[in-house]
């Protein structure tokens, strides 16, 4: 799935290139470990648990703070 999505998003780059227009796609939340418990709530074992939650915000943020440097937005 990561390699068909960048595959997309490079296509759509070499299709559309314009130094305004930026397209990205980013694997960091496939990468990330949750192989425990304490990562999930304890009410469903889906939704994060506060600690999944500070993990899935760590894993975006870079990717964020990049797009927001692009927009030129402090």
């Amino acid at each position: 799935l990561n390699i068909g999505l960048t595959k997309i998003v490079d296509f759509i780059k070499n299709k559309y290139p314009n130094e305004q227009l930026r397209i990205i796609y980013s694997d960091d939340l496939t990468k990330l470990e949750t192989d425990s418990l304490e990562y999930v709530t304890l009410f469903d074992a889906w939704h994060p648990s506060m600690n999944g939650q500070r993990q899935l915000a760590e894993a975006a943020l870079p990717v964020i703070q990049k797009q927001l440097d692009f927009l030129r937005i402090q």
